[in-house]
């Protein structure tokens, strides 16, 4: 039988614990079709924010939940809203700073208050989206209630593995050789949902739509 994962850290929330065999994957069976149905007032949106540095798989993860829970397109790909300086920037092997991301971290913000403002919006949202530094993450939830945004920190420190997987990226404006200056620029998240980026895409998948059914 496949084994829960479940990571206790002090400084993080428990993970939630997921198996295919457990009896909450089974209830879960069924919510994506609620998902898609019910639909929460803009003042009790919930968004999930799925952060880390570049090639933890912040992008795969939200493509393969949004499609699987009815989100009925409510992703929110933070690498298409930076400006073109910046796309060039990396692009040209050099990191981003402070400064360059703050137009960045802004417009995401921007466009998640659009998405709370929709009467029609669906819940929850998901934002891919680095958010590296504490200050960055600040950014992010300026304007939300304290509860309405959670950070889902997928946590990766192999250098080499990240270069991989990097390499084998085809069009994308990261390069592998910004990888060291990412994970020297992350501070540790608090109060987030801390995912193992190592294991396996689907149950990670799983996690996250586990933790989202539980925010409804």
């Amino acid at each position: 039988l496949a084994r829960p994962l479940e990571r206790r850290d002090p400084q993080h929330q428990k993970l939630v614990s997921w198996s295919p065999t457990s009896r909450r994957a089974d209830s879960f069976r069924s919510r994506p079709a609620q998902l898609a149905q019910r639909a929460r007032s803009p003042a009790s949106m919930s968004i999930a924010i799925v952060m880390g540095v570049s090639g933890s798989g912040k992008s795969e993860l939200c493509r393969r939940v949004v499609g699987r829970v009815g989100l009925g397109g409510r992703w929110i790909e933070g690498d298409d809203l930076h400006p073109p300086e910046n796309i060039a920037k990396m692009a040209s092997g050099v990191p981003l700073d402070d400064r360059d991301r703050q137009p960045w971290l802004k417009k995401i913000n921007a466009r998640l208050h659009e998405v709370k403002g929709d009467a029609s919006s669906e819940c929850p949202v998901l934002v891919s989206c680095s958010a590296l530094k504490e200050s960055y993450r600040e950014k992010l939830r300026e304007g939300f209630e304290e509860g309405e945004v959670t950070f889902i920190w997928l946590d990766i420190s192999d250098e080499a593995e990240l270069q991989a997987r990097l390499t084998g990226r085809s069009q994308h404006f990261m390069p592998a050789s910004l990888v060291r200056s990412q994970l020297e620029a992350l501070e540790t998240p608090r109060g987030c949902v801390r995912l193992d980026a190592t294991r396996p895409k689907e149950e990670l998948a799983q996690i996250l739509i586990s933790h989202l059914s539980n925010r409804l």
